[in-house]
């Protein structure tokens, strides 16, 4: 699965501390090999952002999915 950054994404990435920016490299490598991952709480959104999936990367750090399901 290939991961694509985004301009909001880059900007709030740059804000982290090295420490959290090695974390979240961590967990998109892990995101991109293996997406289900239990690591990652990979869960569904609801309401206003129903579609839209979250992973977690700890405590105070989300990512959001967007687009299309891969199909291999």
């Amino acid at each position: 699965m290939q991961v694509i950054r985004t301009s909001s994404f880059k900007r709030a990435y740059r804000k982290l501390n090295e420490e959290n920016q090695l974390h979240v490299e961590k967990i998109l490598r892990i995101f991109e090999n293996t997406p289900y991952d239990p690591r990652l709480h990979n869960h569904k959104l609801s309401g206003a952002k129903k579609g839209i999936r979250s992973i977690s990367a700890g405590y105070d750090l989300r990512f959001c999915k967007y687009g299309r399901r891969d199909s291999g």
